[in-house]
């Protein structure tokens, strides 16, 4: 939901921004992939403002307190502080949020703050609105926002954070539904995840002899719900053997190994570890179909990139999903349900024809493509600084 009252105030900006993002999660050497999709964001503000990103994390393996790893990654300068943990959460939450003021005293001035996730580390967001009248905006990615794990006392800080932004993005609308109870009159819009058009791309599919089903995730079960896919593919390879199941990510294989050989399935599924960008796309080209039979999602990174590849999908209705996949791009089906995936996945085996891959792709473009969610957070920006000369 947009307020009309907002964007009103919206502004023609006439130089470039800079723009501070405070991640919750990002890229780092503790974990390589967590966060990517903010990460994405970032680089995509990048293409029409100065981006400086801030982030903190602890590292087990740190000898000293505090190290400070500055880059300039993607057009993106990239702080990361890495502190040593403690041994109790609120001697981490101390020891954390010191080290984003670490990474902050390296930072030039900015005009607005872009914080990442609704956390207790959002007092400092706060801070610099209160204190240097500096405006932040809050995009939201958390899916323990739709099943009732936030806790009172960080309901508390997020409602004290929340109140004092400018607006609330979260990546779906079914996000943000569920994230009233920080505030009614708090200022709302989607923008959902995005994904860069030089990598996801349409091209022509590479053949092969046989009907391909992907999935690439974090391969966690209860989220992804990996063996759900697994047992499906069972059931359907003891009836038809023209189909192969590619499956891995950038978390623990072992399960699906353990699963292929105990079953006999070598010549079924196929996996594989962590991918780059690069050979995400190169997978998703040579794919038929793609699986994500999730628990829970909020707007996954992973769709859009399917669709900007042409790739038709087989999706649980979980969190906001629905709200970005017209009816003719794939089948959608209830969460757990083991029977309509096989339905389903024995539907694009029978030759079932969804929309043009041309048409699934100019979709994925216009609605998660670099350009359009450059555009909508620049005018969010805009609008946030034509409030605060208001103020």
């Amino acid at each position: 939901m947009v307020f009309k009252n907002f964007f009103s105030n919206t502004i023609t900006l006439k130089h470039p921004l800079h723009i501070l993002f405070l991640a919750h999660w990002y890229p780092s050497r503790v974990h390589t992939t967590a966060g990517n999709f903010v990460q994405r964001h970032a680089e995509t503000v990048a293409t029409k403002h100065r981006v400086t990103v801030v982030f903190a994390i602890s590292d087990k393996t740190l000898t000293k307190p505090y190290e400070i790893a500055e880059n300039i990654i993607a057009g993106v300068n990239t702080i990361i502080v890495y502190f040593s943990p403690g041994k109790h959460k609120i001697t981490n939450a101390f020891k954390k949020i010191k080290a984003y003021r670490l990474g902050l005293n390296r930072v030039s001035a900015f005009d607005v703050i872009h914080l990442n996730v609704l956390h207790y580390y959002g007092v400092i967001a706060l801070y610099y609105k209160l204190r240097k009248n500096i405006p932040y905006v809050i995009t939201e990615h958390w899916t323990l926002w739709n099943d009732d794990s936030i806790s009172q006392k960080e309901q508390f800080v997020a409602k004290l954070v929340a109140r004092r932004a400018s607006i609330l993005l979260p990546v779906c609308s079914f996000l943000g539904n569920n994230m009233r109870i920080v505030g009614n009159n708090i200022p709302q819009q989607t923008i959902p995840n995005v994904f860069d058009p030089q990598i996801f791309h349409l091209k022509a599919k590479e053949k092969s002899e046989k009907f391909i089903f992907l999935h690439i995730s974090s391969l966690l079960d209860n989220h992804k719900n990996i063996s759900g896919i697994l047992k499906v593919s069972r059931r359907l390879a003891l009836e038809n053997d023209c189909f192969e199941l590619h499956i891995g990510g950038d978390g623990d294989i072992n399960q699906i190994l353990q699963f292929r050989e105990k079953n006999h399935l070598e010549n079924v599924i196929k996996t594989f570890g962590q991918l780059t960008p690069n050979e995400v796309a190169q997978k998703m080209t040579s794919s038929d179909t793609f699986i994500l039979f999730s628990n829970k999602e909020n707007q996954p990174c992973v769709i859009n990139e399917a669709f900007a590849c042409g790739l038709p999908v087989i999706a649980t209705k979980v969190g906001g999903i629905t709200e970005f996949f017209p009816g003719e791009f794939g089948i959608l089906i209830d969460k757990e349900d083991e029977n309509s995936l096989y339905l389903a996945m024995k539907k694009c085996l029978s030759g079932t024809q969804f929309a043009p891959s041309q048409f699934i792709a100019d979709y994925a473009l216009e609605h998660f493509g670099t350009n359009a969610i450059a555009e909508a957070f620049d005018k969010v920006y805009s609008s946030a600084i034509a409030a605060k000369k208001q103020e």
